[in-house]
């Protein structure tokens, strides 16, 4: 603790030399000096001090290191799930084409090229070519 301290101490006044404004900080009652608030934001001189600052270039390297291995953490997890989405679409591909077949053989698959009859339920494209089907009772069918 007496050593954090003591860091702290010299990180207020390296700040202050190198700004040369001591009214970064309150002194209070007993002559310390405290922090003004979370919400202070370090100029660009503030900063290019803290750079030379052995343990702060250690916490930036650990904070790359931990934010680099978030990332291939995210990236595994997306590769992962892509995989799982790929397979279970392929098995449902198949399990669908299987069904298809089944239908066909027991006669109560009929083609979209005319086989629905008026009051029949029919899943039909809104457009050419799109992934958007909805499902719709025939009226009428042209010949």
């Amino acid at each position: 603790a007496a050593a954090a301290a003591e860091r702290e101490r010299e990180r207020r006044e390296r700040l202050i030399s190198l700004t040369g404004r001591k009214d970064l900080f309150d002194v209070a009652w007993d002559g310390t000096e405290q922090d003004l608030g979370d919400d202070y934001v370090p100029t660009t001189e503030e900063l290019r001090g803290l750079v030379t600052d052995a343990d702060a270039l250690e916490a930036i390297a650990r904070m790359r290191r931990d934010a680099r291995r978030t990332a291939e953490e995210k990236v595994t997890i997306a590769e992962q799930t892509f995989g799982l989405v790929d397979e279970t679409v392929k098995r449902l591909d198949a399990d669908l084409a299987k069904f298809e077949e089944l239908l066909k053989g027991s006669g109560e698959f009929e083609a979209i090229t005319g086989g629905a009859k008026p009051n029949d339920l029919a899943a039909i494209q809104v457009t050419p070519n799109s992934q958007d089907w909805i499902l719709a009772k025939v009226i009428s069918q042209d010949p």
